[in-house]
């Protein structure tokens, strides 16, 4: 009998980390979610017991986690390693989006929110890494996952912590997979594009404020200058990200990978 795959998913009671936690479950995989929110985590995780007859031995869900506190993130692998067993896949999808405009140099609150986004995308990815590395066996074809974005890949407006977050966590992914290749562990990134989740629900309620124009006429403008003309939906990010887990995927390595409807494609 083969022995079930452990998977840690960061930011898995919503969005796209859910997706994906779903998905490895219904791939065979046991699964330790972690989410900062106790609410919203105890709601994912009654509704994916239920739904795959997940107990406790099969899937876990740890509130009150932090990706910012390193302790916090030892001590959420460390729970999952001991009730599940040592992870050979780690998906950090944990993140936040604020708006950082950039053109008055008086504005506290730009500042402070620049060192939360990147408190929180990037040090936080760091200490992810970092457990992750200390936890997955050797040789046990490992994977180190981040969900990055688009936005990785160039910038916009008003956004830049999470541009400079996303694109430093590209950084990250290339410098953890020199480290960690010799021990059969890989490292990559996926840069989704606009996907239906609450997160990209509020950020186009938002620039539709900025722009004065209604968050539908937004969303058109955002579908329009997208080659598809279409968002992506979460489990296809989920499809990808278990692509990635697979043994099909061990040769891929220290990449930013898109799954962005054309958006990147030049």
């Amino acid at each position: 009998m083969t022995t079930a795959r452990v998977a840690i998913v960061t930011g898995g009671g919503r969005g796209i980390g859910r997706a994906i936690a779903e998905r490895l479950l219904a791939d065979g995989y046991k699964v330790a979610i972690g989410q900062r929110g106790a609410t919203e985590l105890e709601k994912t995780r009654a509704e994916l017991e239920a739904r795959f007859d997940a107990g406790p031995e099969r899937l876990r869900a740890l509130s009150g986690f932090d990706v910012r506190n390193q302790n916090q993130v030892e001590s959420l692998f460390d729970v999952a390693q001991r009730f599940l067993g040592a992870p050979n896949v780690v998906v950090n999808s944990a993140g936040i989006l604020e708006k950082t405009p950039i053109g008055d140099p008086t504005d506290i609150k730009a500042e402070a929110l620049w060192n939360e986004v990147l408190k929180t995308n990037l040090t936080g990815a760091f200490f992810v890494t970092r457990s992750a590395a200390a936890h997955i066996p050797d040789h046990a074809d490992g994977r180190i996952i981040h969900i990055a974005s688009v936005l990785a890949k160039f910038g916009v407006a008003t956004r830049a912590a999470y541009c400079a977050s996303k694109h430093g966590l590209i950084g990250l992914v290339r410098a953890a997979m020199h480290e960690l290749s010799p021990r059969g562990i890989t490292v990559n990134a996926v840069c989704p594009g606009w996907v239906e989740t609450e997160m990209t629900a509020a950020s186009i309620a938002e620039y539709a404020r900025d722009e004065g124009i209604s968050a539908d006429e937004m969303r058109r403008r955002a579908e329009d200058a997208v080659p598809l003309k279409r968002f992506s939906a979460p489990d296809e990010i989920a499809a990808f990200v278990a692509f990635l887990a697979s043994p099909a995927a061990k040769a891929i390595n220290g990449q930013a990978l898109s799954i962005c409807n054309g958006a990147t494609a030049f």
